[in-house]
């Protein structure tokens, strides 16, 4: 828990949050870093399509009458843009952290196209009910996970390190309990979109 603390510090010096809060662009096209400094009452939040992973801290998000607690053992699946009513919670006297993974959707079309060429088990459609979830982190995710925050103090290692970190977390998504809501963004017609 330390290091991952001592990896956020650092991640914030060099992307400028270590002195204010907000979104940063990192090294990774598609991967942002984020910082809240104290406890946010409950206000509107935009997510765009992503993963979002927290370091440290707590969110609980709102979407009509579905609760979704976020902190270090899980992370958001977005599929499609929407308002999320969030409020923030600050554990100990650390800065909640964390990262946003743009969900790519010409990555996604490739992953799952091999995916499915490649997979011979049947093809069933579970329709997702619901745009957004809440995930725990299973170790191999978490893996990958600490994988990347490893490379983004490092502009060299993120770009030749990071698209092959990012396919690895999309598939493992995708093999995951909601991973069908990623095959489904890439059907047409799609009721996520």
């Amino acid at each position: 828990m330390e290091d991952k603390l001592t990896q956020f510090d650092e991640l914030c010096k060099i992307y400028g949050l270590d002195t204010q809060n907000g979104f940063r662009d990192t090294y990774i096209e598609d991967i942002k870093l984020f910082k809240v400094s104290k406890n946010e009452q409950l206000a509107p939040l935009f997510y765009n399509k992503g993963f979002s992973f927290i370091g440290h801290g707590r969110k609980i998000g709102y979407v009509n009458n579905t609760k979704f607690e976020q902190g270090q053992t899980d992370y958001l699946l977005i599929c499609s843009p929407q308002a999320i009513e969030c409020e923030t919670f600050i554990v100990g006297e650390e800065s909640l952290v964390g990262v946003y993974i743009n969900l790519n959707i010409n990555r996604l079309n490739r992953i799952v196209k091999k995916h499915s060429l490649l997979c011979k088990a049947p093809k069933v459609m579970n329709p997702a009910s619901f745009s957004i979830t809440c995930n725990n982190r299973t170790p191999i995710i978490e893996d990958i996970y600490l994988r990347l925050i490893g490379v983004l103090n490092n502009e060299l290692e993120s770009h030749m390190l990071g698209d092959g970190l990012l396919d690895e977390l999309y598939y493992r998504i995708l093999q995951s309990d909601n991973g069908h809501m990623l095959k489904q963004l890439c059907q047409q017609n799609s009721t996520l979109l």
